[in-house]
């Protein structure tokens, strides 16, 4: 007898056949159902280690998937349902989490309906590499080859399987090399998440067209969610959703597709970011150190802060935010991932959330050791749920630890506890950071922003009434010698402010113009009274500039509002916000247009027709006047190119008019082409030829004398250099 990994190395090696082990492979798992998250595991390394084909690979992790569907219950409650893993849970009402366990980080777990995860028995921590306690798991090698041999497979009729809809197996396991849609081309994996493998891909389009940055990040969805029902729209809405969300502090989502046709699996490409997870930095940084000083984790906290702000507003609550849900760039940049189970907050005049036929949030996602008590209670979303979730990742931040050591809330309430103050802290802030990680929502900070205001405890005097009152006092006492502000100057810089707030368009631009005399610290407190009105007409304005959906948008004149917007607002959020909506939504109509032009050049040379390069030029003019300028695909030749063989072609049939409009729509794309440029000199020669022998031959016939002759001798000429072979001559 051999343990699982034994028999896999047997198989790498041909010593056993895939059939034999596949057949035992059912049996093991009736046995031990506990390990099969291990076996897989062990299947994933050896595939790694390219020790397996992809053949017998993706039987044997077919066979297990499928099992572990069938088994959930049995074969996801352990230890990989860490207090970090992100559960499932089937039904509408959250299962109860289990304990945390030591040693596993951020897993992810999908749990069916069933009993309860504290009923289930604790399994030790996994190890992939062999070495934990897998006795229980046999396989005979006795008999190495069988081909009469059949594959055993567990039951498919699961929650996560429909088989009326089951899709086929994909034929071929997609790996780095592999090349998606004719497009993107998987380069290497960047990571493992709650819904696949991340991948680096270079997006081949791009680098036809010498794009700058050909590069982007491909998510690829697994096994267990390409087999639920409603995968496809869980990750269709997480697309839509994130690509809303145009901010410096949350990854950009470009798009998502099927990599062939239905039931094949899905992927999303998104931007490529250079860095590490958070909670990687928090592992292998923060802990060491004991935790961060305030100095250094606060900018972290409030990139944080200002990305939830800006999903709040519009309704957005993540719903599973923690460290493995947040990427740290190279450049300190902060990012938050996967608003894959973002849900929808209520709208408060309508008092409705989104409707659609699916909503992740009936899987009931969530990450224990970050889940609010309410989340865990199966409660509705709340944004205070990421309020919490957020103080746990700033008390890690600042202590390298978890404030209740990974403990989920409604445990940790049950046991009374209560975190340590932080060190190094004001009191003030120790009890914004309390505030956070309050158990009832009603004591928790009410906004994020609220939270930020509170934790940065900054003092400002303007905001202190004893303070102002103080002043009062010593400008009194001094006899008005310092006088506090002008009434009347004070009353114009007020009537400004209040133009402004009327939200009139015209108004505001007027007024804006206007301020431009007054002195410095005047404009300023305009510009600051009236921010609101003034950011709102700024992001109108670049909203409908940058509108897709019509075709009157102007990315370069949304450019300059936003210059205007940056001279008023510079280094602040609302600039940076407008800056990568204006750049998000550049990128994804480049990508549209670079998709029609391509097929636009496909149909004109299948079709010899030159209304279909017609398209392409008004595509291209398009991108130069309505996007941008420098666009790399305005220097592509393959549209002049296909234009002078079609102007070629005209020319050999003698439609010279036709040949003309051809070569004059080329030049257009490409100016100074020389080939274009001879082809119209060709061209033209040609016209000229035949509009002298059109002029010549009724009065060649009627010559007489020498005198007739010499009334025509300036066209004979000019025909002669021209073509001297010329029948007329």
């Amino acid at each position: 007898m051999a343990d699982f990994k034994t028999a896999l190395e047997a198989l790498a090696k041909g010593n056993l056949d895939v059939e034999v082990l596949a057949k035992q492979l059912t049996s093991l798992l009736d046995k031990t159902p506990q390990y099969a998250n291990r076996m897989l595991a062990q299947l994933d390394e050896m595939y790694d280690q390219k020790s397996i084909n992809d053949q017998d690979y993706a039987k044997l992790k077919s066979q297990i998937n499928q099992y572990r569907r069938a088994h959930a219950s049995e074969t996801e409650a352990g230890a990989e349902a860490s207090a970090d893993s992100t559960v499932f849970a089937q039904e509408d009402n959250v299962q109860e989490p289990v304990a945390p366990t030591a040693g596993v980080d951020d897993a992810t777990q999908v749990l069916e309906g069933g009993p309860q995860a504290n009923d289930t028995p604790e399994v030790s921590g996994f190890d992939v590499t062999g070495a934990s306690d897998m006795s229980g798991i046999d396989v005979d090698l006795s008999a190495l080859h069988d081909p009469s041999i059949t594959t055993g497979t567990g039951p498919a009729e699961t929650a996560w399987s429909d088989p009326s809809t089951q899709a086929p197996q994909s034929e071929t396991t997609l790996g780095p090399g592999s090349i998606i849609k004719q497009r993107f081309k998987l380069i290497s994996v960047l990571g493992i998440g709650g819904m696949g493998k991340v991948y680096k891909g270079l997006d081949l389009l791009k680098e036809e067209a010498r794009d700058k940055k050909p590069y982007c990040a491909i998510k690829l969805l697994n096994e267990d969610f390409k087999d639920h029902p409603e995968a496809f729209i869980s990750l269709q809405r997480e697309s839509s959703r994130q690509q809303k969300l145009a901010h410096p502090n949350i990854a950009t989502i470009y798009d998502f597709d099927r990599i062939a046709g239905p039931g094949t699996p899905v992927y999303i490409t998104m931007e490529l970011m250079e860095g590490m997870e958070l909670k990687d930095f928090i592992k292998k940084t923060v802990k060491k150190q004991g935790g961060l000083p305030f100095d250094e984790a606060f900018p972290m906290i409030k990139q944080l802060v200002d990305a939830l702000a800006y999903a709040h507003d519009k309704r957005l609550v993540h719903s599973d935010l923690k460290p493995g849900n947040a990427f740290l760039c190279n450049d300190g940049t902060v990012k938050i991932l996967d608003f894959g189970i973002a849900r929808a907050v209520k709208n408060p005049v309508t008092g409705e959330t989104e409707k659609t036929l699916f909503d992740p949030g009936q899987l009931g996602a969530l990450t224990p050791a970050y889940a609010s008590y309410e989340m865990l209670e199966g409660e509705e979303p709340d944004t205070r749920d990421d309020t919490y979730a957020l103080g746990c990742m700033c008390y890690e931040l600042l202590t390298g630890k978890h404030p209740f050591n990974k403990l989920p809330a409604n445990k940790a309430k049950e046991n009374n506890l209560k975190p340590p103050m932080v060190k190094g802290l004001r009191k003030k802030q120790n009890c914004a950071l309390q505030r956070a990680i309050a158990f009832e929502r009603k004591d928790r900070s009410p906004t994020v922003e609220h939270f930020l205001a509170e934790f940065e405890d900054r003092y400002i005097w303007y905001k202190s009434p004893l303070t102002i009152a103080a002043i009062l006092v010593v400008a009194i006492g001094l006899g008005g010698t310092l006088p506090v502000m002008n009434y009347y100057h004070q009353k114009e810089i007020d009537q400004i402010v209040a133009d402004i707030n009327t939200g009139n368009p015209q108004v505001i631009v007027d007024r804006l113009a206007a301020i431009n005399a007054l002195e410095k610290t005047d404009q300023r407190a305009i510009i600051d009274d009236a921010k609101p009105a003034i950011q709102t007409y700024f992001r109108n304005e670049i909203t409908g500039l940058t509108d897709t959906t019509g075709n009157d948008y102007n990315f370069p004149e949304a450019e300059l509002v936003l210059t205007r917007a940056g001279e008023l607002y510079p280094d602040s959020n609302f600039y940076q916000e407008q800056s990568k909506h204006i750049e998000t939504n550049k990128k994804q109509q480049l990508s549209t247009l670079y998709n029609e032009y391509s097929d636009a050049l496909v149909l004109a040379k299948e079709q010899d027709d030159s209304t279909m390069l017609d398209n392409t030029k008004a595509i291209l003019e398009r991108i130069r006047n309505q996007i941008d300028p420098e666009a790399s695909l305005l220097t592509d030749l393959r549209a002049s190119n296909q234009y002078r063989l079609l102007a070629n072609n005209a020319f050999d049939l003698g439609n010279l008019e036709k040949a003309m409009t051809l070569v004059t729509s080329g030049i257009a794309l490409a100016p100074k082409d020389e080939q274009l440029l001879d082809a119209k000199n060709k061209i033209e020669k040609a016209v000229k030829i035949v509009a002298l022998e059109g002029k010549l031959d009724p009065q060649v016939s009627g010559l007489t004398s020498f005198a007739d002759y010499q009334q025509i001798k300036t066209d004979v000429i000019e025909l002669a250099a021209l073509d001297a072979d010329s029948s007329t001559l």
